[in-house]
């Protein structure tokens, strides 16, 4: 697990794409984590139709899985957790700006209602190492969501994340 966080975090390791309905990942990653990590939290999941994307499963789903452990973590008991997916046109201009290709996409959104963080803790969110004393420490090591961002970027996808203290973050 830590050689295959490294080498998502730098952009390298085995990366096997595969057309795959992400609506169906989204499926079988949400049941699990109520049994787990989201237990004392509400999860409402949104999704459209079926939505079909070239991703590699498994990193695909450990990335989803992490993003939602730590929303899961922030969220205080009987809170809900929100999770929507949808397509969303990337136009030329904000494409650029988050240094991807203008396009279709997949557009997964999780939103908590945590303590959030200040701009200074959403600037240093995906670095390696960064941790939160409020938040539960990350089951699977220190690189959470910086091995989330490499492999959203392996996927040639962008995260953003948004947060306000005392109401919540939103990736």
């Amino acid at each position: 697990l830590l050689t295959s966080d490294l080498l998502a975090i730098g952009g390298g390791g085995v990366f096997l794409p595969r057309r795959m309905v992400m609506t169906e990942l989204l499926r079988e990653v949400t049941p699990v984590l109520t049994l787990g990590s989201c237990s004392h939290a509400r999860l409402r999941v949104e999704t459209g139709p079926p939505l079909v994307v070239e991703a590699d499963p498994a990193r695909l789903s450990g990335a989803i899985t992490r993003l939602l452990v730590a929303a899961c973590s922030a969220t205080p008991p009987g809170d809900v957790v929100e999770i929507s997916l949808a397509a969303e046109d990337i136009p030329a201009a904000e494409a650029a700006q988050a240094g991807i290709g203008a396009g279709r996409y997949a557009r997964l959104r999780i939103v908590d209602r945590g303590p959030g963080a200040d701009s200074a803790g959403c600037e240093r969110i995906f670095e390696p190492f960064v941790s939160y004393p409020e938040l539960e420490p990350d089951p699977a090591g220190s690189f959470g969501l910086a091995t989330v961002f490499g492999v959203v970027r392996q996927h040639r996808g962008h995260i953003r994340v948004t947060s306000t203290v005392g109401e919540g973050t939103q990736f």
